[in-house]
């Protein structure tokens, strides 16, 4: 699942940070993701396919090729049964709140999340210590090799689809149908695209995006910069 992190700051407007949700509730975010890449060797790439609410942009300073909204409302198959995959953020506030007492008198959210996690494990978005020795503070727009495949955009629902009594990620399923349609060496620019428009065909109210270098646009999917 995915949410949107409220952060607060002295002075700025309410910011919402995207975030993946995963069973224990220890949030992943764009810092730990941007902690990846910059582990990656040179001439190396890093492709993440993230079918969850909320994931456009996870990662951080990266480029967005392809984006801007333009699904519309439709109607959706009468088999297909679709259901978001979002977490409301204030959900997971109060189960940590609930369970644990350092996170209970926290001031703030990170203060909480860093309380419940403790250092080694907490996100590097609560653990601005850590983030400032991996020099992921401040960090300026650069191209490299990350690559984000994102199911929507960082203020959409990405939705599952039920076939057969079966529950599939739509874009997951949208992904998995190029290749069946023939794309099997296919860039990453064209495999987003045609997933949009199977998307779009079944009435889908979702935006894929991809975040990635300009070498990237046309490279293969999983595959090499020529």
């Amino acid at each position: 699942h995915g949410t949107a992190v409220p952060v607060l700051k002295p002075g700025q407007p309410l910011r919402l940070d995207e975030a993946i949700v995963p069973c224990d509730f220890n949030l992943i975010t764009d810092v730990d993701f941007r902690d990846l890449v910059n582990q990656l060797p040179e001439k190396v790439n890093f492709t993440i396919l993230s079918d969850s609410c909320h994931s456009g942009g996870l990662i951080d300073k990266e480029k967005e090729k392809i984006g801007p909204n333009t699904l519309r409302k439709g109607e959706k198959s009468p088999e297909c049964i679709t259901r978001g995959k979002s977490i409301e953020f204030p959900v997971i506030h109060d189960i940590i709140d609930l369970v644990s007492d350092a996170a209970h008198q926290a001031t703030n959210i990170a203060e909480q999340f860093f309380g419940f996690f403790g250092r080694d494990i907490v996100s590097l978005k609560f653990n601005h210590e850590a983030a400032k020795q991996k020099g992921l503070l401040g960090l300026q727009p650069h191209e490299d090799k990350g690559i984000l495949v994102s199911g929507c955009e960082a203020y959409e629902t990405s939705f599952d689809v039920v076939l057969d009594g079966k529950s599939y990620g739509a874009f997951t399923d949208a992904v998995v149908k190029v290749s069946m349609g023939g794309y099997v060496k296919i860039s990453n620019k064209d495999r987003v695209t045609k997933a949009r428009d199977i998307l779009k065909q079944n009435g889908f109210d979702q935006t894929p995006c991809l975040y990635c270098s300009n070498a990237d646009l046309d490279a293969d999917f999983l595959g090499e910069v020529a």
